[in-house]
């Protein structure tokens, strides 16, 4: 089966785990799939996959994948390209892409201007758990329900997103189900000592991105106080980076403020990154998919965050006192309460007890999407 994957990026290190989190949950299946792409970002950054190459870019407004045809079959497969018109699914697993974030234009280019006749020649598509709206921006929510109208299934990740979908319209396609990495358990790796490492910090660049300048100038400067009270209390931290173009260069701003020489630690491999994820004591992330990674192993875990589907993800675990916005004093206050033993246990046993129910909602996901994909 050739499955048409949207939404993954090597780049960032949250669509990778998810890419692989799919691969992981296809084959399980006992699904024989083959994936393919779109032309986006460095091929040499996902040339490391076995994805084939779907012929599909827009120029100007127009689309400059049926040109695809002129080329014979037997050289296409040569190099691993794929017509549009082959794709017997598509899976979208984007994280966040539909919404007032984005604009009408994104829905649009990604799915809205295509997904009728994707129906009508008989794709099955799916639109993988992943945040949603607002849609109260100029032709964001006909984007939208155009979609809702053709698509087979479509997983909210959150209560939030899901209403976002329900004031659009009654679509019976529309389901709710949570991130689906956690369904990964990679272990840590081998040469990572994790005595030396024990409070693992995340920054994110969009932490700054979506914020003022006063904003961002609060966010670095409460992250560099959190490293220096942490180094001072010998809690032994560390600078873990989720993505490495968008968010060292935040994280090496965040050490020059702390004055403090915390280690900084880098990985290309998600699942590398989960695993040390996994064996830190406590966690302090910007990162949606740093917080993902933490929860579902039971890491104790602080999140600041950007967008309404931090505050979700806090909530599905019951640990939503440890999300802090912009805020310097209740960051500092939770890093404090961090420091007991007695509510780091109390929140691993929480966490723990929740993350069952997660992977259960997750794998029942799972079961109705590969039924879907093998009717």
């Amino acid at each position: 089966m050739l499955i048409e994957l949207k939404g993954f990026g090597v780049e960032n290190k949250g669509g990778e785990l998810m890419y692989l989190a799919v691969v992981d949950a296809l084959e399980r299946a006992g699904l024989d799939a083959t994936l393919a792409v779109e032309p986006r970002g460095d091929f040499r950054a996902r040339m490391h996959y076995p994805l084939l190459t779907k012929f599909w870019f827009t120029k100007g407004g127009v689309q400059f994948g049926p040109l695809g045809r002129v080329v014979p079959r037997a050289m296409r497969s040569r190099f691993g390209i794929i017509l549009d018109s082959e794709t017997e699914a598509i899976l979208d697993a984007s994280g966040f892409a539909y919404g007032d974030t984005w604009g009408a234009k994104k829905t649009q280019e990604r799915l809205g201007r295509y997904i009728r006749e994707w129906k009508r020649s008989g794709k099955k598509i799916v639109l993988l758990p992943q945040a949603f709206g607002p849609f109260e921006e100029p032709g964001a929510a006909d984007a939208m329900r155009r979609v809702l109208e053709h698509a087979d299934l479509v997983f909210a990740r959150d209560p939030q997103s899901r209403s976002y979908l329900d004031a659009l319209g009654n679509y019976p396609c529309l389901r709710s189900a949570p991130d689906f990495t956690n369904l990964l358990h990679p272990p840590k790796p081998e040469d990572f000592d994790d005595s030396k490492h024990r409070f693992c910090i995340i920054p994110n660049s969009k932490m700054l991105e979506k914020s003022s300048p006063a904003e961002s100038e609060t966010y670095l400067q409460m992250m560099a106080e959190t490293v220096s009270t942490l180094m001072e209390e010998e809690r032994a931290p560390y600078i873990l980076i989720h993505e490495s173009r968008a968010d060292g260069p935040v994280a090496q701003e965040i050490l020059k403020r702390s004055r403090l020489a915390a280690p900084v630690v880098e990985r290309t491999c998600p699942l590398a990154i989960k695993g040390i994820i996994g064996s830190a004591e406590a966690v302090l992330s910007s990162r949606f998919h740093g917080v993902v990674s933490a929860l579902s192993q039971a890491v104790p875990t602080i999140s600041t965050s950007w967008s309404h589907k931090y505050q979700m993800l806090m909530e599905d675990y019951s640990v939503s006192e440890n999300l802090v916005g912009l805020e310097p004093d209740k960051l500092a206050e939770r890093v404090q309460a961090f420091s007991s033993e007695e509510y780091l246990s109390e929140l691993r046993q929480r966490e723990a007890d929740r993350g069952v129910v997660q992977r259960e909602r997750a794998s029942a996901m799972w079961d109705e999407v590969t039924t879907l994909l093998r009717s």
